[in-house]
């Protein structure tokens, strides 16, 4: 991955990977709950109005069973 920002949604990582990030590469989920396809919760008055409706997202990364993966690259 390039150096730059980028903003994306969940995404699950595969076998057999090497995710090398560029110096000055970022991974970053968007910045609004609106991005994430989540309701706002200032809409809501009670807790459980949000609990009726509201969804936990998914981890930013992730995977299942994975081997022989590596996320690499310079801090």
């Amino acid at each position: 991955m390039p150096s730059g920002v980028f903003i994306t949604g969940s995404f699950k990582l595969c076998l057999n990977l090497d995710l090398h990030l560029s110096e000055g590469a970022v991974i970053k989920e968007p910045e609004t709950f609106e991005a994430l396809e989540l309701p706002d919760p200032a809409q809501f008055k009670t807790q459980a109005e949000a609990d009726a409706v509201y969804r936990v997202p998914d981890p930013i990364i992730s995977g299942l069973d994975l081997h022989d993966l590596a996320i690499t690259g310079r801090v």
